[in-house]
Order: structure tokens, then sequence, then C-alpha cells
């Protein structure tokens, strides 16, 4: 989601709000407790949209921050090797227009793609929560120039939100499609969306994403830019791959150097950084183009998205067995590390990487 979150957004909860604030509620029960403290926090947060005046950071505590995260992450570096090190697929540059839809028309394709390619129970949640879309989802083409779509559950009422802002494009179709798999997961295990320990909440989501590019890439009109959409997907989850592993190879150099004691360590400029790792694998201009990103890559989408193409994968060959498996990931526990979360994945059998090549094949040919 972008800094800035335009007001139709945001008068969407203020009468929620003014709800809880109102509210008089007699019970120990801390479940329904925890519910009413959750929503409150979400809606102060969302509608406040507070912008706070930063000192900017210095090389220093920008490389000591992103190597902390890096460092809680090492031991899941390898999974992202073989999508970084995949070779790119061929694209069209025009690969998301279309002709302008009305939302009726974007509604009813996600619907048909949701009544057509998930088991009962999943549609029967879908169902329920489309029948309201007037109310939970939100969309305009009106505010700001760029908004990435969102959804917010609200725990209390047991709402999930959707934001989208038009692009008149295929885009509109997928983020739909996508931000309906956070909804059902939400209206499924609430905690997902709301517990601060959550790492893996964009598998659901992604894995609805990918199956619907797969059903899309069956209807004529939208074969072709589903199937170009799909390798451009891929691609960018290669590239953001490697950065990832890049970063991770920067931090840890760095730490190399200040654990040696090398002077002035602590006030490195980037330029001075630069020098210090010219005998390395690393470029000066790659550097500063990395640092000037912010050293932020979501290895959370990533690493969701290679859990989704496996269960995918297994959604190929056996329906059934892929939405129990689908239930399992969204029934899972939300306080586990993750390398509990991790190892509950495995042993349902969905193993990282085992069929990335095969997907790759899968998304070149025609859809039969």
């Amino acid at each position: 989601m972008e800094d800035e979150v335009p007001n139709w957004c945001r008068i969407n909860f203020i009468d929620r709000l003014e709800h809880l604030c109102n509210l008089r509620v007699a019970t120990s029960d801390q479940e329904t407790l925890d519910k009413i403290y959750d929503t409150m926090a979400i809606l102060i947060y969302f509608i406040k949209d507070e912008k706070y005046d930063e000192e900017p950071f210095t090389l220093y505590e920008l490389l000591l921050s992103e190597y902390e995260t890096m460092d809680f992450l090492k031991d899941f570096m390898p999974l992202l090797d073989p999508l970084a090190s995949s070779s790119k697929m061929d694209t069209e540059k025009r690969y998301f227009y279309l002709p302008k839809r009305s939302d009726e028309e974007l509604y009813r394709r996600v619907y048909e793609f949701y009544k057509n390619c998930v088991d009962e129970r999943t549609f029967k949640i879908f169902r329920s929560y489309f029948k309201r879309r007037e109310r939970f989802i939100h969309t305009e083409r009106l505010g700001i120039g760029k908004m990435d779509p969102f959804s917010i559950f609200l725990p209390y009422f047991n709402e999930n939100h959707i934001f989208k802002k038009r692009s008149d494009d295929f885009n509109d179709v997928i983020d739909l499609a996508h931000e309906c798999g956070h909804a059902i997961q939400a209206l499924a295990n609430y905690r997902v969306r709301t517990d601060d320990n959550t790492q893996y909440d964009e598998i659901v989501s992604l894995f609805f994403e990918l199956l619907a590019l797969d059903y899309l890439r069956g209807i004529d009109r939208y074969s072709s830019i589903a199937s170009n959409y799909n390798r451009v997907l891929f691609n960018e989850m290669s590239i953001v791959s490697e950065g990832i592993l890049l970063d991770y190879l920067i931090t840890d150099y760095w730490k190399f150097i200040s654990s040696k004691g090398i002077e002035g360590s602590t006030k490195l400029t980037m330029d001075a950084f630069s020098d210090l790792i010219r005998n390395t694998s690393f470029e000066k201009t790659t550097l500063k183009t990395h640092l000037e990103r912010g050293f932020y890559f979501p290895f959370i989408y990533v690493f969701s998205y290679i859990i989704a193409v496996e269960l995918f994968m297994i959604y190929k060959r056996d329906r059934k067995h892929a939405m129990e498996l689908l239930w399992n990931i969204i029934e899972l526990e939300t306080d586990m590390s993750k390398e509990e979360y991790l190892n509950c994945l495995l042993e349902m059998g969905i193993k990282p990487n085992e069929h990335l090549e095969d997907y790759k094949k899968h998304i070149i040919l025609p859809r039969k």
C-alpha cells in the first residue's frame, strides 16, 4: 500500500470506530476482548494515517537494521536460489491491456473463477462474502495517482474490506482474485490477519492468483494476456529473489568488516563502503542502486510465491488433495516460528522448488 491513503478509503471506517468507542461490553471472555482491542488498533492506525518526520538513516544504521533482518532469515536463503537463478521468460510489453470493464463485469469474472475452480467449502465462504460486495469491496477510479490494492480485516465485526483503485486493465481481475483470497483466509481464521507473529499470510492469496491466471488462460478473450502476465510475474519474482540474496551478501560482508574493527566502520559513506568491497563480486553502481531502493525486498511475498507454485502444481494433478492442503494451511496456528511453519508445510508434502521448472513449462505451453 502506498504511504498516502485516500479519504475514500478512510471514510468507510469512521462509523466503525465510533461504534467501538461507544461500546459497552460486559464480558470477561479474552478472545472477545482481544478482538475489540485489535479492531480499535487497526481502525485508529488506518484512519489517522499519521506521518512522522524521521531523521535520515546513516549508512551504518541502514546496514545494521538490514543485517538484523537478513540474519533472521538466513536459514531460508537457500530456498530462494532456484528461483533467483532460473532463466527469465520471454514476455510482451503490453501484457496488461484490456478494454475498460465495469465493476459488475469485473465482479462477474472473479465470481466465475471461484465458482469453477475451488471446492464447496471455500466457495461457500467466498459466495457469502461476495453477496455483500457493495459493503465490503470498495473500488474507485478517482483519488491518488497510484494505490496498491489491500485488504483490512476487522475481527470484532468479522468484516474484511478490500480497497482497489481501478486501473482498467488485466490487473483489476487478478488483484481482486488475490484480495478475495485474503478475505477467505481471514474469515476462516481471523488471527492470520491480526497476529503480529504471522509471517506467511500471502500463500493462500497467491495460490488463488496463480489459479485465476490459469483459469483465464482457458478463456479466449483472456488467454494471451493471462499467459503473458504469468510469465511477467515469474520474472519479477526471480528478480526480487536475486535482490534479496544480494541484500544478504552485502549486509553479511558489512558485518564481517565491522567485526574486524576496521577504522571508521560506524561512519561509512556509500563511496567508502564501495571502496571496501571493490575486490568482491559487488559493483559500485549495483550497491548504490541497491541502497537507494531502501534495502527492502518482500521476502514473505517471494517465499509465499514459491509455496503457491508447489500447491498449484499439486492442484493440477489432484484438485481435491490440493484444496485439502490449502485448508490445512489456512488453519495453521499463527504463533509458530518460521522454522516450525516451514516444517509443517514439508510434513504436508509441500516441498519448495520441487516443481519450479515444471511450472515454467506449464505456463509456457498453451492451456489445454
